[in-house]
């Protein structure tokens, strides 16, 4: 009967460790599969700045306010610019942007006090979410994974496996058998049941 026992419990463990190994591979391969998310295909909002005062054209440039947030995807089209000074249209001839929002003169005329509408791309919330999973926490695992493999190989697996049950055995030997064998015996030296 003590034999059966011996044996119901080498299986246990022994199925246990292969339960381990079975889910170590599992998990390689799930956080392997793992990717950046692709923020190409997020749309982004394209928002309008309707008459920003404290604006000026000339050559060395003014940069519109919203270039500055965390937010700003560039983009930037001039929608109409006036001359404050005396309510004038300043045509687009007069000026250029680029796509960082920085707008210059395009012609010898400086205006000191402009008023602008505009539009840029902005980042949606989904964006930036989609941006912050990216550089945080996901980032570590797929550089994890990307270096480690996708995968356990076979020939992985089965070293693996056998250093399992060799340690298994050793354990089973040093520990497991001769709490056994004082239990035959009647002797209460090493037997913890």
């Amino acid at each position: 009967m003590k034999e059966v026992k011996n044996v119901v419990a080498f299986v246990a463990v022994a199925f246990l460790l292969l339960g381990a190994l079975f889910g170590m591979n599992i998990m390689s391969f799930m956080f392997g599969n793992l990717q950046k998310a692709s923020i190409d295909a997020i749309p982004n909002p394209v928002i309008t700045i309707t008459n920003e005062s404290g604006a000026f054209i000339n050559e060395t440039g003014y940069i519109v306010s919203n270039a500055s947030l965390s937010t700003f995807l560039g983009g930037v089209t001039i929608i109409e610019a006036f001359n404050r000074t005396n309510a004038e249209l300043i045509t687009a001839a007069n000026y250029t942007v680029n796509s960082g929002g920085n707008v210059t003169n395009a012609s010898v005329t400086n205006w000191n006090n402009v008023s602008l509408t505009y539009s840029f791309s902005s980042k949606s919330g989904v964006r930036v979410a989609v941006e912050d999973s990216n550089n945080g926490s996901i980032q570590g695992i797929v550089s994890y994974s990307a270096g480690a493999g996708t995968q356990f190989s076979t020939v992985a697996i089965a070293i693996t496996l056998i250093i399992l049950i060799v340690l298994f055995l050793v354990f089973w030997k040093s520990f497991i058998a001769p709490m056994m064998k004082g239990a035959k015996s009647g002797s209460k030296g090493r037997n913890f049941a």
